[in-house]
């Protein structure tokens, strides 16, 4: 992690649909989305908003300006992991927002830890 807030949500979910279901919620939030596996580990995902923020990490690394624009996506055994950008809370509450209402319209609760 890079820096900001691990996001642990914990749920008897398949790790396959896990991913899907994050990967989903990323194409909802951000249209223009470009996805980059992480080599090696078939349960892990980079996504930025837009090719410009792709582009923007692989020159620069995090900066202010492109640190809220990725999220990595992890998903192992019972568990699905967001890792965001601390300066941005607002783009945390709606990600999570979207994973609960895509996973469970009638859920009203979801056990999920924040991690720093």
């Amino acid at each position: 992690m890079i820096g900001g807030y691990d996001i642990i949500l914990f749920h008897e979910i398949p790790e396959a649909d896990a991913l899907e279901l994050l990967v989903s919620t990323a194409k909802a939030l951000w249209p223009s989305c470009v996805l980059e596996p992480d080599e090696g580990r078939p349960n892990e995902v980079f996504v930025y908003e837009t090719q410009e923020a792709k582009d923007s990490w692989d020159t620069n690394g995090a900066t202010d300006e492109n640190d809220p624009k990725m999220v990595h996506l992890i998903t192992s055994a019972g568990q699905a992991t967001i890792v965001c950008s601390s300066k941005d809370a607002e783009l945390t509450r709606k990600y999570i927002g979207m994973v609960l209402l895509a996973k469970d319209k009638e859920c009203t609760t979801f056990p999920f830890w924040f991690y720093k």
